[in-house]
């Protein structure tokens, strides 16, 4: 990886106060809900892991899109960021949007639901089940209407994620096995993994997760994050670039807050800063993780000698 080539097509992300930012991010995330529960309605799912109500980036759009909920006529169901908007698409474009600013909880899962049918014909049910979740409160849940309409905190926002998924797509030039990047409905992360190689001592997997997060673990801002799998506490921890720090409390992983880089540069180097930040956590997580396998080798046939 060459800390030099800087990701491509990366678009100045405007300064914004922290406060406001996550005011907008707690609101786009109860609305992320909505696309969610709509494949959790529409959608079988084997695996444990929920992907199927993950979502990807859709830079035309600008949104968040769920998985295809009716394949015949390519209905699916996306949140817009820039405008807090939620969105069906269908093999037609973009029949049905709704701004969500002004209409409670209910009146967003009645709309999608409703929406959703007639993108597919008639062949969704309009009734959107709900699953419990556990992210952070807002009084939208209590029946509150959005009213998020700071569209320089929603631009902010918008670009934190597309820009991220131009990162992670020169990432993926530099590392072929990294994973597909998707956003996670609970955390509401952005993100891809690195798996290893080869497994850790008695087949534990040793996978690297690379993405940015517009809140959350402790840290009121967006951050991006380089996370090694096992966590190595208590390892030294190597020096980072672009002004990236070992973060410790509550989970381990290498940490680039948004302020930090907002301070630290000017917008022509906001992605340089953030791909050296990024490719430096990834070989000092990929070392730490291999002295870590080299440890507990060593310990093992220490013991096994004994």
């Amino acid at each position: 990886m060459v800390p030099d080539d800087s990701p491509k097509g990366w678009l100045p992300i405007p300064d914004c106060a922290p406060a406001r930012v996550t005011e907008s991010v707690r609101q786009l995330h109860w609305a992320a809900q909505a696309v969610s529960n709509a494949a959790w309605t529409h959608l079988d799912w084997t695996p444990p892991d929920d992907q199927h109500t993950s979502f990807d980036w859709d830079p035309a759009q600008k949104a968040l899109v769920g998985r295809c909920l009716h394949p015949a006529t390519g209905t699916k169901a996306a949140l817009r960021l820039s405008d807090c908007s939620l969105l069906v698409l269908n093999n037609g474009g973009c029949p049905h949007s709704l701004a969500l600013p002004g209409h409670s909880l209910d009146e967003a899962y009645e709309w999608l639901g409703a929406a959703g049918s007639e993108a597919s014909g008639g062949e969704l049910v309009p009734r959107l089940h709900r699953r419990a979740v556990e992210i952070p409160w807002h009084p939208i849940a209590s029946g509150r209407g959005w009213d998020t309409n700071d569209r320089h905190a929603l631009e902010a926002i918008t670009r934190y994620y597309s820009n991220t998924v131009v990162l992670l797509a020169s990432l993926r030039q530099e590392l072929p096995r990294l994973t597909r990047t998707i956003c996670w409905p609970h955390q509401f992360d952005v993100a891809t993994i690195l798996p290893l190689s080869t497994p850790g001592l008695g087949g534990a997997k040793r996978i690297i997760g690379v993405g940015m997060a517009p809140m959350g673990a402790g840290i009121d801002e967006p951050y991006w994050y380089v996370g090694p799998w096992p966590p190595v506490p208590g390892r030294p921890t190597p020096p980072l670039e672009g002004g990236g720090y070992w973060h410790v409390d509550r989970w381990y992983a290498a940490i680039l807050p948004a302020s930090t880089m907002l301070r630290a540069v000017e917008h022509t180097s906001q992605a340089t800063a953030v791909w050296r930040f990024v490719t430096s956590a990834v070989r000092a997580s990929r070392a730490m993780l291999e002295d870590l396998e080299d440890l507990r080798t060593s310990d093992a046939l220490t013991t096994s000698s004994e």
